[in-house]
């Protein structure tokens, strides 16, 4: 029964098992009623069960009884188990975020030219706008294996400092979260980043900055899988169907545009090629001391000519027509 773990009659035992995030806020509201600067004692804040969890309680209170100097010695009040609320509130609030995230992330890719521009941008939005404590981007070494960082936001960025992760099959740092990610070509989710027997190897860093629930998602060259994108949160969280499904999405957007912005370089380098040979070309054509023509034999004209005389004009003429009979 939740009851027996959340009501008390002792103050002091109700106090020590509120939230230390929420208990500010419910000091101030207790001291704020006791000393008549508000009418009713009315908050939500969550509290801790027998067995560790953490429980979202309405609680609402009345002095009923006074000392003869005006402080409160009882108090009656209801408590009311609200977590499945909370807990629909608090999805529904983070699903807009990550819509708003996507969005953000789409317009990052719209504005960016290279990787080196894209990634940090990714990162800062997905931590800044979808509320996730870190996220970080890795590309995968393609002689050693290895996954490098190519750009990190949000806090506890000295976790990537000490973390080594591989993407060698035989390699045991490759058996994580971000090994199976880019080994399997898949999403991998952890909720229990802090005690799952796969993240072992990570256990004692993760723990000094408070890791607790993670997700890594494959990100895509073509057909190959050519890096990661990591996500943490330091509060214990469930990765439910409509988050698994967004996240995944973004990650699908980050691949297409490493595609987009492959194709792009290898249009500007092909551009380049090409320019180098038109500078060839025309270098040719003003250096050489022999008369030289360019000709379009279908429609039996000079394109170009360094030495535009008579003479060559009939030679092109004539080399027309041996090339189109």
């Amino acid at each position: 029964d939740w009851s027996s773990d959340v009501c008390s009659s002792d103050l002091d035992a109700w106090n020590a098992r509120v939230h230390p995030d929420d208990f500010p806020k419910a000091q101030q509201a207790f001291d704020d009623y006791t000393e008549g600067r508000r009418p009713d004692y009315d908050i939500e804040c969550r509290q801790r069960t027998s067995d560790g969890r953490w429980l979202w309680v309405h609680s609402v209170g009345r002095i009923v009884e006074r000392l003869p100097d005006g402080s409160p010695r009882r108090m009656l009040g209801i408590h009311t188990d609200v977590n499945a609320r909370k807990a629909a509130e608090y999805n529904a609030e983070r699903l807009s975020r990550l819509y708003q995230t996507r969005s953000a992330c789409n317009a990052a890719i719209v504005r960016c030219t290279t990787r080196e521009d894209l990634f940090p941008q990714l990162c800062e939005v997905i931590v800044d706008t979808g509320g996730l404590d870190m996220a970080w981007i890795g590309l995968v070494d393609t002689d050693t294996l290895d996954v490098r960082v190519a750009a990190a936001h949000g806090s506890g960025l000295d976790y990537l400092d000490t973390v080594a992760i591989s993407a060698d099959p035989v390699n045991p740092r490759s058996r994580g979260p971000s090994g199976r990610a880019i080994i399997e070509n898949r999403p991998v989710w952890l909720e229990d980043f802090a005690v799952n027997p796969q993240t072992e190897l990570w256990h004692a860093e993760a723990a000094k900055y408070g890791w607790t629930t993670a997700a890594s998602f494959p990100l895509r060259l073509g057909p190959d899988v050519i890096g990661i994108l990591v996500v943490y949160l330091r509060r214990t969280d469930k990765w439910d169907e409509d988050v698994r499904d967004l996240l995944a999405k973004m990650s699908a957007d980050i691949s297409f545009a490493l595609d987009a912005l492959h194709r792009n370089a290898l249009r500007l380098e092909a551009e380049a090629r090409l320019r180098q040979s038109e500078v060839r070309y025309r270098s040719l054509f003003a250096e050489s001391t022999v008369p030289m023509l360019l000709v379009e034999p279908s429609a039996r004209r000079v394109v170009r000519s360094e030495e535009h005389t008579s003479e060559l004009q009939s030679l092109a003429y004539l080399v027309c027509r041996l090339l189109l009979e």
